[in-house]
């Protein structure tokens, strides 16, 4: 699947799970974290677009080589966080996650396609 429809999915989803939080008041749960999770790979996933239709077809091609394949990692981990939450098993996904959304944060940041805000 590509990153546009997994994005598009993933906006879905967000309005739906922030729609569920606010009815249900969803403290600092497994499931909240992973909705501020989503929303912040959203965001990011949107910033990366945004700067990547402004690119040459060379700089998105070593865009492509380099920087997909990162998201598209983030994305399968936090896909697997979010599938086994309330198992009990979800701590050890949402690790693997943070590390793969850290990896790919410092990639943005370092090819100064994001800027980190203060």
């Amino acid at each position: 699947m590509k990153v546009k429809s997994k994005f598009k999915m993933a906006v879905v989803a967000i309005v739906a799970i922030f729609a569920i939080a606010a009815c249900a008041g969803i403290p600092a749960t497994q499931k909240g974290k992973y909705a501020v999770s989503l929303s912040e790979f959203v965001q990011i996933v949107q910033s990366y677009n945004i700067q990547y239709k402004l690119q040459t077809p060379e700089t998105q091609l070593k865009w492509k080589t380099t920087i997909d394949p990162v998201l598209i990692k983030v994305n399968m981990a936090l896909d697997a966080w979010g599938a086994v939450i309330g198992t009990g098993v979800e701590v050890d996904k949402q690790v693997a996650y943070t590390r793969a959304f850290s990896q790919l944060k410092t990639l943005l940041i370092t090819l100064k396609i994001i800027e980190i805000k203060e």
